[in-house]
């Protein structure tokens, strides 16, 4: 486990009360961590998220490693929300 990326906190903590639309919409949640441009460019990474409910925290973090120069990146989620359709 390498603590390759920092989250960046914003001023929309509660995302629970943001629209979908507005989560997808909002800035990026990381930055690469200090010192590791080195350590993982060229590398296959894993990610491993406990919850997926938008896909924004993964997609977020895949488009940092991305472009800080890693091989691949690939995920693993343990859960994920039910999306209820409007006509269920």
């Amino acid at each position: 486990v390498i603590p390759a990326l920092e989250y960046i906190p914003s001023h929309h903590e509660k995302k629970a009360l943001l629209s979908l639309f507005g989560r997808m919409m909002s800035e990026s949640s990381f930055k690469l961590s200090q010192g590791m441009q080195n350590q993982i460019c060229g590398k296959n990474i894993l990610i491993a998220d406990d919850f997926l409910t938008t896909g924004k925290t993964l997609l977020d973090a895949y488009h940092c490693l991305i472009q800080s120069g890693v091989a691949s990146v690939t995920a693993v989620v343990f859960a994920a929300a039910r999306v209820n359709k409007a006509n269920d």
